[in-house]
């Protein structure tokens, strides 16, 4: 699981409480927070579960192959 501060497109990369948690910028007491609970044994356990699936799903090669194409697909169509 990865505790990330909400800037940039974290947001969008990191699914927050679904594969770690995204905390305010700056927000120490958050950030702490959010470490706490992701090393709880069965929270650390269901985020890495769900963080690997969401890196296969979302990430994968096949899965930047298949946005491309279907980028292409889009570009072509317009």
């Amino acid at each position: 699981p990865v505790v990330a501060s909400d800037v940039s497109d974290n947001r969008i990369v990191i699914p927050d409480g679904e594969v770690g948690y995204v905390v305010p910028l700056n927000d120490v007491g958050a950030t702490a927070h959010a470490i706490r609970e992701a090393l709880v044994p069965e929270t650390h356990a269901r985020l890495s579960r769900q963080a690997r699936a969401h890196a296969v799903t979302g990430f994968s090669t096949t899965a930047f192959a298949n946005n491309m194409l279907r980028a292409y697909r889009e570009l072509l169509d317009a």
